[in-house]
């Protein structure tokens, strides 16, 4: 259960990140819409918040990760 809140955490911080850095880049001429078109204007625009809450649930993902690997192997 828990590491299913962490996954659904991880990919909806993701998703709110790759959400502010799109609207960013979109305010500037010559986006096209490509994943690789982001400036670092456009990546500093996502709020420190979010980055730290994207941080803590992909270690958190992490961490179930190997404790699954280390139960499964030992």
């Amino acid at each position: 259960m828990f590491s299913c809140i962490a996954t659904i955490g991880d990919f909806w911080s993701h998703g709110i990140m790759h959400n502010f850095a799109v609207e960013s880049a979109k305010r500037r001429g010559g986006y096209k819409g490509g994943f690789f078109e982001f400036t670092d204007e456009d990546v500093h625009s996502i709020p420190n918040g979010i980055t730290n809450i994207n941080m803590a649930f992909s270690l958190i993902t992490y961490i179930l990760f190997v404790i699954a690997i280390v139960e499964v192997w030992f």
